[in-house]
């Protein structure tokens, strides 16, 4: 059997116009809170993880980069104290003009040019010369020189350390702040349910003549001390993502960050007294207090140097 264009088109239509406009509207709705269901999530920006954020905050900071720079500073003092003890090559040119007479002056005396046969007389005289001087004993000063320079480097390191030991705990302490107001907003909007449920029953109750109006005036008040507390964390989540927002580096975007975390119990075995001495071994700030000992008794190594010999060898 042969089914004409026609026979299929009209059972189409005819089942279009039983489902009736009602149909077709009722699903556009749907297909348009799809599409702004997921332009939100799209728009919504992504949680950063603790990593995420010690890592973008160690590239922007300012203090990190001085530090850095710092380091890069010591190292070249500490390569040019050690160029002490190279040898040195000294270069050297010159240009006389003797004048028209031919007469050249000597240590004490003028030579006369004119008087040698066969020479043809040239007024300007060029020279040109090479030397050299190889350190052989400065008194230890150019070693001291060198060891101060080292811990010079060895403080501009531990600085550098300190600067990124004390961003990453501004930045932990943030994030961790703002994950606890994130719990304590979660628990408050729960009380604060479970008393608007409450409310709402005294309400009923006390229209029917069932509770006093005085329990539904002690549920109201605990109602409003709620509301403002959950307010006042609101606030302070939203100065701690603004800190946050400053030690990444982000504090001119319009868009505060947001974190991704869950806030858990660590516990740190060990003994107290292990701790304490690990800290004495690791804090950059003692580290560099006893280099800057070892520098200044350099410097004094560098002063009595100053009242020995020096000896040398030159060549030309």
């Amino acid at each position: 059997m042969v089914v004409s264009k026609r026979q299929v088109v009209l059972p189409i239509l005819l089942l279009g116009s039983l489902a009736g406009p009602g149909t077709s509207a009722a699903q556009a709705p749907t297909a348009s809170a799809s599409v702004t269901a997921a332009k939100s999530s799209a728009e919504q920006p992504a949680g950063l993880s603790l990593q995420q954020l010690v890592d973008e905050a160690l590239r922007q900071s300012p203090a990190v980069g001085a530090a850095s720079a710092g380091v890069e500073v010591a190292r070249e003092s500490v390569r040019f104290a050690r160029t002490e003890r190279l040898p040195r090559f000294d270069f050297s040119t010159g240009y006389d003009y003797l004048g028209p007479q031919g007469q050249l002056p000597m240590r004490g005396a003028v030579f006369d040019l004119s008087q040698l046969s066969g020479f043809r007389y040239n007024p300007s005289l060029f020279r040109f010369g090479v030397g050299f001087s190889v350190p052989v004993y400065s008194g230890g000063r150019i070693e001291a020189t060198i060891g101060r320079e080292e811990a010079g480097k060895g403080i501009a390191d531990e600085r550098l350390r300190l600067s990124k030991e004390e961003l990453i705990e501004q930045v932990a302490a943030t994030f961790y702040r703002i994950l606890q107001l994130a719990e304590e907003i979660k628990a408050a909007e729960g009380s604060l349910a479970s008393l608007r449920e409450s409310q709402r029953i005294l309400r009923e109750q006390v229209e029917v003549g069932t509770a006093a109006r005085v329990e539904l005036l002690k549920v109201n008040t605990r109602v409003a001390a709620i509301e403002q507390a959950l307010i006042q964390v609101h606030n302070g989540q939203e100065i701690a993502r603004t800190q946050l927002s400053s030690l990444i580096g982000r504090e001119r975007v319009a868009n505060k960050v947001q974190v991704a975390g869950v806030l858990a119990y660590e516990p740190k075995p060990g003994e107290l007294s292990q701790h304490l001495d690990l800290a004495i071994r690791q804090r950059p700030e003692l580290r560099t207090q006893e280099l800057a000992v070892s520098a200044e008794r350099q410097t004094v190594k560098i002063a009595r140097a100053g009242l020995l010999p020096t000896l040398s060898v030159n060549g030309l």
